[in-house]
């Protein structure tokens, strides 16, 4: 993917923990540029009835962001900061 799309890497503030994304933008299928927003973290752990975050030494795992608050939000921040 890297040599198909270039992305920026972002450490973003996200309520009281810093998350990492990466901006970019990819043509769709008409040709049309549109954003796309990856979060990147680390993989939990499952305990019971719940996750809960792993040592920074854990795997990553990585998620593309669908349409939303929070990817908009990570977008404006992305534009500000160039």
């Amino acid at each position: 993917m890297k040599s198909e799309v270039v992305l920026k890497r972002h450490a973003i503030k996200m309520g009281e923990n810093q998350a990492v994304m990466f901006v970019g933008k990819y043509p769709d299928v008409g040709g049309k540029e549109r954003d796309l927003v990856i979060r990147e973290e680390h993989i939990g752990q499952w305990h019971d009835e719940g996750a809960y975050p792993s040592e920074e030494e854990a795997d990553l795992f990585y998620e593309v962001l669908p349409r939303s608050r929070v990817s908009n939000q990570v977008l404006e921040i992305a534009r500000r900061s160039g």
